[in-house]
């Protein structure tokens, strides 16, 4: 089938799409008759959509996207759903969640090394007995977030110190926040940053960002030189 790209870089291929409305709908926990009702559609026309006997609409793709909380060109490569679908690993899982609470009780027992105060004076500022701040600290308990913001705000730790940046889920969470991030910017600014042709200006950007302020001047300069050639040009009589 004819491949066809945007303008945004997406591939909207339509090989693939029944087997990317099937995985994503699956993955999500949806059955067809769910589906089929949100969208007010017979449930055998999406079964068809699924089996590749038709093609749905645009409007129709865009609900199922929706639906299915999954982009819409993913709908069309189903080979990334590994990536937006992520399944953890059980045991990974549990090893990861060990390794941060020994992380967070070593961070914390730094920061209050570095304090040079006892347990009792440190403790006596979060509202712990000077007994269970110690285990907090040795990693001996679960610390509630409610607890660990207090210990946090005891020894001048910004809590966000303590945030996983690192691991799968810290590279995860990191990506999320980017995501609100940029739904946060302005509808103009959102839309200069999603067309291909405007990428290579942000090379430029990350490159002058690198300037120091001398060459920033330099090139400012040259800039208003521009402009000044420009507007002197316009004033010209033919």
């Amino acid at each position: 089938m004819m491949d066809s790209e945007t303008s945004s870089g997406f591939s909207y291929s339509t090989d693939n799409l029944a087997e990317g409305l099937k995985k994503a709908r699956e993955f999500r926990g949806i059955t067809v008759r769910e589906c089929s009702s949100l969208l007010g559609i017979p449930t055998n026309k999406l079964q068809n959509y699924e089996n590749g006997k038709f093609i749905p609409s645009l409007a129709e793709l865009e609900a199922l996207s929706y639906i299915y909380i999954v982009p819409l060109a993913a709908l069309f490569n189903p080979e990334e759903y590994p990536e937006i679908f992520k399944v953890p690993d059980a045991d990974q899982l549990q090893q990861l969640l060990q390794i941060r609470k020994r992380i967070i009780s070593t961070s914390l027992q730094i920061a209050f090394e570095k304090t040079g105060k006892s347990l009792k004076e440190v403790a006596s500022t979060t509202g712990l007995s000077a007994a269970v701040f110690k285990r907090f600290l040795d990693g001996e308990i679960d610390i509630p977030f409610n607890f660990l913001q207090r210990i946090a705000s005891g020894l001048d730790l910004d809590l966000d110190t303590l945030m996983d940046s690192d691991s799968q889920i810290g590279q995860w969470q990191e990506f999320e926040k980017k995501k609100i991030a940029f739904a946060k910017l302005p509808e103009a600014t959102r839309i200069f940053l999603t067309q291909k042709a405007n990428w290579p200006y942000m090379d430029v950007v990350e490159k002058m960002k690198k300037l120091d302020a001398r060459k920033l001047e330099a090139l400012a300069e040259s800039f208003r030189e521009l402009a000044e050639l420009s507007s002197t040009d316009q004033e010209t009589p033919e």
